[in-house]
């Protein structure tokens, strides 16, 4: 990373608290987990202030409170117009939300760029293709709402409410087939103008990282209460859940709630990842 020893010790404190890793820096690395390496290397990339970063699947690892400091950084370096993030990743939350262009390899080749939206929904219909559920994942379109996916998991019955301090998303979540399936997460965008603002992935909080289960031909209902720190402005909201934990897209709804918003002035909080409370009845 170009550090001088001096520098390094300066620096050894804020790398450790960052990575959340104090009580283990006395082992080997090679005793550390992939998780805990990434979560490392990632700590001392962030100290080198380089203009340019590389960064390796760096949102896939750590508990809520590391996911939370890595998206703080990536809201806080998007705003630099001197620094360049080249994220490399499988999620397309993360691509959706931070990259303002977007790139899509297959063996090398290039076969998607640009927006970071259309890119994503291009990775989402590739994985489709290749699991041979093409005829299952075709788009369906409701006046401007697109809709795709396997439809082994589905929304259904969405429904909102908005009050001066909550918003509050309730939802039926339903396998549509005859397997329990243990591997599901789900993704909630706020949107403005197609620009994600306001987002979350149940892959992100403790409760939920090893994935929601459901049992065959069964349905669980969803309760999703966020704080208001909702601006003036009219929203949409794009729902979208997975198995294999963010593999195969299941239920893509774009958008699936449109709303006015007339409570809050515009809070800077709404630009940090929120993770709301959720229940499950």
């Amino acid at each position: 990373m170009g550090f001088s020893r001096k520098e390094m010790e300066a620096k050894y404190d804020e790398i450790v608290e960052f990575a959340e890793l104090p009580e283990f820096m006395d082992q080997k690395l090679k005793n550390y987990s992939s998780g805990m390496q990434v979560r490392l290397a990632f700590s001392i990339a962030i100290q080198s202030h380089s203009d340019i970063l590389i960064l390796d699947e760096v949102l896939a690892v750590g508990d809520e409170s590391f996911q939370r400091k890595c998206n703080a950084f990536f809201d806080e370096i998007k705003r630099d117009k001197t620094k360049t993030v080249i994220l490399v990743t499988h999620g397309m939350d993360a691509v959706r939300k931070y990259c303002t262009r977007a790139i899509l390899l297959e063996q090398g080749e290039i076969t998607a760029q640009g927006d970071p939206v259309d890119v994503s929904e291009a990775y989402s219909r590739q994985f489709i293709d290749n699991k041979d559920t093409a005829k299952k994942g075709d788009a369906k379109t409701k006046g401007d709402q697109v809709r795709r996916g396997t439809g082994d998991v589905q929304f259904e019955n969405i429904k909102h409410k908005i009050t001066k301090e909550s918003f509050i998303l309730e939802f039926d979540l339903a396998n549509k087939t005859d397997a329990k399936i243990e591997t599901i997460s789900m993704g909630i965008d706020f949107c403005v103008n197609r620009e994600i603002i306001y987002g979350n992935d149940t892959r992100y909080l403790d409760e939920y990282k090893n994935g929601i289960s459901l049992d065959p031909r069964s349905t669980k209902h969803f309760t999703m209460t966020y704080d208001n720190v909702l601006g003036n402005n009219p929203f949409t909201i794009n729902m979208n859940v997975t198995t294999e934990m963010g593999t195969n897209v299941a239920d893509l709804i774009k958008p699936a709630v449109a709303f006015n918003s007339v409570n809050l002035i515009y809070s800077p909080v709404f630009k940090v990842l929120a993770f709301p409370d959720i229940k499950i009845t």
